[in-house]
């Protein structure tokens, strides 16, 4: 039996059984941009990217997903 049994909500990637919805990679992408956003609160979206790297796809994942909260 195989120990991939749940896929990454951000990514898609196969994942194996853990507690987390996310695979190790986009775990560590998310800290990236709450890290940033820590030291720079109002950062926009273009911003967060070209500060960390992070694709504009995987963080609106993580705000639509709500690991990422923004204030409007």
């Amino acid at each position: 039996m195989s120990n991939l049994s749940r896929i990454c909500k951000i990514c898609g990637a196969p994942i194996s059984n853990t507690p987390f919805m996310s695979c190790g990679k986009c775990l560590q992408d998310q800290e990236k941009v709450l890290s940033y956003l820590r030291k720079t609160p109002l950062a926009t979206v273009q911003q967060i990217v070209k500060g960390t790297g992070v694709p504009v796809d995987k963080i609106s994942k993580m705000i639509y997903l709500g690991s990422l909260k923004i204030k409007v």
